[in-house]
């Protein structure tokens, strides 16, 4: 069975355990749906990674510098599951307008990243039955609860 996966840090473990679920993301304009994003793509999200103002230039860090710093996790989801619309049907979905839709997959691109990878979801996706992997040296199965306490307990 193919997943498609929410990439995300560990600094959002806690919350999302604290909810029993992935939920969507805050709208990025007025009159937008907010929407839980995933992707096709098995190895990392281009689009997940941080950015850090190096001088006066934002850059995307490398995948080893963001793993480093902010740890990778994603959650893993069915990718025939019927929550699921490909990304120019939930950017409708969403009421997500044209133009920022054409800046957010130019963008994309340019970072390595295909659109055409991405699903998305209004819903909330409750954690249980969902993949949950952490990046060490390769992806691995992961405890998520244990994950989430290690957070907390590092942050102090």
């Amino acid at each position: 069975m193919r997943l498609v996966w929410h990439y995300t840090s560990w600094a959002t473990l806690p919350r999302i355990v604290a909810a029993g679920a992935l939920l969507p993301g805050e709208a990025q304009d007025p009159g937008e749906t907010p929407m839980l994003w995933f992707s096709a793509r098995q190895d990392w999200e281009p689009t997940a990674t941080a950015q850090v103002v190096d001088g006066a230039q934002p850059r995307l860090l490398s995948l080893q510098e963001h793993r480093q710093r902010f740890g990778c996790v994603r959650f893993g989801l069915p990718a025939g599951d019927p929550r699921l619309s490909p990304w120019e049907l939930a950017c409708r979905a969403a009421g997500m307008g044209l133009t920022r839709r054409r800046k957010l997959e130019a963008w994309s691109r340019q970072v390595g990243a295909n659109p055409a990878d991405w699903f998305g979801t209004s819903q909330a996706v409750p954690l249980m039955g969902l993949r949950f992997q952490l990046l060490l040296d390769e992806w691995g199965e992961g405890d998520l609860s244990a994950m989430a306490r290690l957070w907390t307990e590092k942050r102090g």
